[in-house]
Parts: C-alpha cells; sequence; structure tokens
C-alpha cells in the first residue's frame, strides 16, 4: 500500500530561515491567490524532499490553510515548479480546508487525517510545525498499529535535513508488498 505524506506548509516549506540549514539560497515569492505574503523555501530541501517522494512513490497530500480555493496548487505549487532552476514538488492532492475559526485550529487537520486513514488506511508521515503536538497523540490513538510518522519542524526553519533522513529511514523501514 502506497505510503502517504501529509504536508503543511507553512513552517515546513515555507520557513524564513531555512537557508541558514541548506547550502542553496532560499527563494522568495511575494503574491499569492490568496493574499500578498512573502514565502520562502530552500531549494535544496524542496528538491530532497520531491526526490524522497518519488523513490518511495509517496502520495503528497497538503494538509494546510493554504488548501483553501486550492491557493496551494494554483498559487504556490506552480512557483515551486517555475522553471528548470527551481526544484519541483508533486503537486498532489488537497485535504479539504474546513474553517472552524481559531479555536482549536487545527482540529480540523486531525479529523481530516483521520478519516482519510479510516477509509483507506495507509502507512503515513503528518509534517506540521504547529498541530503535531496537539493533535498527533490523537491521531496515533485513532489510527491504531497503522505505520506512521510525526515530524514537528520549527517554524522559522522548516524542514531540516535530519527530518529529511528520519522520513526516508522510516519509508525505508516499511515492510515490501507482496
Amino acid at each position: 500500500m502506497r505510503p502517504r505524506l501529509y504536508l503543511d506548509f507553512d513552517g515546513c516549506i515555507n520557513a524564513p530561515l531555512a537557508f541558514a540549514l541548506w547550502d542553496e539560497k532560499a527563494v522568495a515569492y511575494a503574491g499569492t491567490t490568496q493574499a500578498v505574503f512573502k514565502i520562502q523555501w530552500a531549494p535544496d530541501m524542496v528538491r530532497a524532499l520531491d526526490k524522497i517522494i518519488t523513490e518511495f512513490d509517496v502520495e503528497l497530500v497538503w494538509v494546510t490553510t493554504w488548501c483553501e480555493d486550492d491557493s496551494i496548487l494554483t498559487g504556490v505549487v506552480p512557483n515551486l515548479n517555475a522553471n528548470e532552476d527551481l526544484p519541483g514538488i508533486s503537486s498532489g492532492r488537497v485535504m479539504p480546508y474546513v474553517d472552524g475559526g481559531w479555536d482549536g485550529a487545527g482540529w480540523w487537520k486531525r479529523d481530516g487525517i483521520i478519516a482519510d486513514q479510516v477509509a483507506s488506511p495507509a502507512p503515513f508521515i503528518w509534517v506540521d510545525d504547529f498541530e503535531v503536538a496537539p493533535h498527533g497523540p490523537f491521531v496515533l490513538q485513532a489510527v491504531g498499529t497503522t505505520p506512521s510518522l510525526l515530524v514537528e519542524p520549527q517554524f522559522d526553519f522548516g524542514l531540516k535535513p535530519a527530518h529529511l533522513t528520519q522520513i526516508r529511514e522510516f519509508l525505508e523501514g516499511l515492510p515490501a508488498e507482496s
């Protein structure tokens, strides 16, 4: 069964200090379909993440407030893929954003991942800088023995090389399909 990567955007890909951890200079993009918002990412990080997604045939699921009106796919991802000089990343699918206000903001991510896993269980990785700590234990309890990995980057730095090593090792450790 194909593993899934539930991926947040801000604080994971979009990280203002990511350049401090990666060799290549960070790229910035100002303006999206959602709002004028400066987005910064490290091309080396995006390239390394995309390599893992491709190598292990991981299904990418965007789980972010940028999902509203598909802004992640129409405004952000095309700019990650803007030209041959920049790394690519799979467009993936979008988990529907449920606006419940800021009261318990991450509940919709938690409930969405649980519902997705109940509908079609698969090994998964959840990467979120803010929601993994308060909601991860509930997700793990709900999915039982499904192999899973929770990754909580620091907002300013996003995914670090060590996180990608951790993700790779998790995927390598999954049982082979028969």
